[in-house]
């Protein structure tokens, strides 16, 4: 005779068995969709420890982290993309997808954004940043959009100053000095003023030019200076201070329209955020990239009075007034 409970169990699990079957027969429930992880590069032609890179830096490493991985920014730096010129191209044409670019080369896209180039517009940082963060800058920035780059905030790169062979102690100086310039007519056309020779020397260049003596002064930031080591290849630093060099923070337009409403915000406030970090460094990076240039043998000369410098200059206002607009002009420089 079976044992009563033994044949329930048995019935139990065979069952059980058969259930188990039947289910594994049946489609698995669909899975939720994974969001798309969007890869970007971001080109600059800063170094490490320059402003530029690092606002590119923070620029990548905020959207890096607040997207938990959705989206992953790889910064380029020193010009790997190409020069300035280059870069402002392929972020136009979407070769490549953002950028923290200096203006210069973006005074030929949009000619208004030549206020920002115009020498000695800006009596102080602060001042800088205000007409930067104002309406009228970003009004100017977003009509890059339409014309392929959607651009988010301006950063500061640092003032440019000049390393030289010869000591620059005054405009008459300049006669005939052979200049590298950053891409764009406006600086070209101060140092002219200056009675300088301007030449177009890309960034990652202008070390080797002056060891060549194919240029016998560069005008670059601060830190620009000192990363490249131009105390290697010259003797004087000349804290002109001609020009703000602002950076534009940059993503091709189709590229930032393609994103999911909740990117966008992260991409736009993260650059926010990367900006704000330029501008509490810059007081502290001039007095200590100063002080290591010294320490590497460069005399730094600084002005008692810019006066006669800003008189040179002046005329470069009225010759590119016209193509800038005077109000914005006058509006700027208040």
């Amino acid at each position: 005779m079976f044992d009563a409970a033994m044949i329930r169990r048995t019935a139990v699990g065979a069952l059980a068995a058969l259930c188990m079957l039947a289910w594994s027969g049946r489609a698995a429930p669909p899975a939720q969709a994974a969001d798309p992880l969007y890869t970007f590069r971001l080109a600059t032609a800063g170094n490490v420890g320059q402003p530029l890179y690092e606002t590119a830096k923070a620029w990548a490493d905020e959207i890096n982290t607040k997207s938990n991985g959705r989206i992953h920014v790889d910064v380029f730096p020193n010009s790997q993309l190409g020069d300035e010129p280059a870069s402002v191209q392929g972020v136009l044409t979407g070769t490549i997808d953002m950028g923290a670019i200096t203006i210069p080369p973006w005074t030929t896209v949009e000619p208004r954004l030549g206020v920002f180039a115009l020498p000695y517009i800006f009596r102080s940082i602060q001042q800088a940043e205000a007409k930067a963060k104002s309406p009228t800058a970003l009004g100017i920035l977003n009509s890059l959009e339409a014309k392929g780059a959607k651009a988010f905030a301006l950063g500061d790169d640092g003032w440019l100053v000049i390393s030289s062979k010869k000591a620059l102690r005054a405009p008459a100086d300049f006669s005939n000095v052979r200049i590298r310039v950053l891409p764009g007519p406006i600086d070209a056309a101060t140092m002219k003023a200056f009675g300088a020779q301007p030449q177009q020397v890309a960034y990652a260049e202008m070390y080797l030019a002056l060891k060549q003596g194919v240029i016998d002064a560069a005008e670059a930031s601060l830190t620009g200076q000192y990363t490249s080591k131009m105390y290697e290849v010259t003797k004087f630093l000349a804290l002109t201070n001609h020009l703000w060099l602002p950076d534009i923070l940059v993503m091709n337009s189709a590229k930032f329209a393609a994103l999911p409403p909740d990117l966008k915000t992260i991409v736009t406030n993260a650059a926010q955020v990367a900006v704000a970090v330029s501008f509490a460094d810059e007081a502290k990076l001039t007095e200590d990239y100063s002080k290591r240039l010294a320490a590497n043998g460069m005399e730094v000369i600084r002005y008692t009075d810019i006066a006669p410098f800003q008189a040179a200059a002046r005329p470069v206002w009225d010759q590119f007034s016209d193509r800038i607009g005077k109000p914005l002009i006058d509006e700027m420089a208040k």
